[in-house]
């Protein structure tokens, strides 16, 4: 099982959420990566709980 680097998820989410411009730190990513329950989840689908996370925090702004 491949362990999701910080910069691996920035770029990946970079490319495909462009349009949520989010306030997190490389330490914050990090510290929501490691979550035991995000273990072995594809880029695709911790994206998807990323972005998730960022939009219903407030954590974000959404540019269209």
């Amino acid at each position: 099982m491949n362990q999701i680097t910080v910069d691996q998820f920035n770029r990946y989410f970079a490319e495909n959420y462009s349009y949520i411009q989010h306030e997190q730190s490389n330490k914050q990513i990090y510290e929501f990566l490691k979550r035991p329950n995000f273990q072995g989840l594809t880029m695709e689908r911790t994206a998807d709980l990323f972005s998730d996370y960022v939009l219903s925090q407030g954590l974000c702004d959404v540019q269209e």
